[in-house]
């Protein structure tokens, strides 16, 4: 019997769960496990186990980049990091989303840890290994040619932040939760606008407190647009 077969058979012996039913059970075992309260650092540490290796590796690469702009003279590794920075904020968001990827959100529902909680706490982890592998990169940049630490972290938070707020937006949509992948589309928009600005303002230089100033706003916008995404995962069963 080929794979296929084998899938088919068994599909067809289990028969598909009565959609009530199976949502009764979930609320019911969500409900009893309300009792059991589990803290924001208990939270982050359980989930600091499931969080799969490769994300933790792409920001270790961040941060090791910087060491090799001085031995790879004709590679400009800074617009190199700055350009992967979309696509770094897009997995973060992926792997945070990863039961939805994977079609594994009903299953998460029954654990100890709600949907919201299991969200909130891989996307903080994820979230600040980012955040501090782009300032430890800005920081080693700076001794190189991508000017001072806070011109280098700039450019590098930037489209991470526009990234990371189209994802929470889009993660929020009926479309991006039945594709979570999509993420990678949003990280590929920005990339290329990104490559659209450099290339038509190539002449114009924006003093350093706009951009802050920008950098600040996004911040804000994204923090506001991540919470409204967690409190989507704590109404998706409601």
């Amino acid at each position: 019997m080929k794979d296929r077969e084998l899938k088919d058979a068994l599909k067809a012996y289990a028969g598909t769960p009565d959609p009530f039913r199976k949502d009764a059970f979930i609320r019911s075992v969500a409900e009893k496990e309300k009792r059991k309260r589990a803290t924001i650092p208990a939270q982050i540490f359980v989930q600091a186990r499931y969080i799969r290796v490769y994300a933790w590796l792409t920001a270790v690469v961040i941060v090791l980049l910087p060491l090799f702009e001085a031995s790879v003279k004709f590679a400009p590794l800074f617009k190199v990091a700055a350009d992967v920075m979309p696509f770094l904020a897009g997995l973060g968001v992926i792997e945070a989303m990863r039961a939805e990827a994977h079609n594994m959100a009903e299953l998460e529902q029954t654990t100890l840890l709600s949907a919201k909680s299991a969200f909130f706490a891989r996307m903080i982890l994820i979230g600040a290994a980012q955040f501090a592998a782009i300032l430890a990169a800005a920081a080693l940049f700076s001794k190189g040619e991508a000017g001072s630490m806070l011109t280098a972290g700039i450019n590098l938070i930037l489209p991470h932040c526009v990234t990371n707020i189209l994802c929470f937006v889009l993660e929020r949509t009926k479309f991006g939760r039945e594709n979570v992948w999509s993420c990678f589309a949003v990280a590929a928009g920005v990339f290329l606008l990104k490559l659209i600005v450099e290339t038509t303002a190539a002449s114009f230089t924006p003093d350093n407190s706009l951009l802050l100033l920008l950098t600040a706003v996004l911040i804000v916008i994204e923090i506001v647009e991540f919470k409204k995404t967690v409190n989507t995962e704590e109404l998706s069963w409601n």
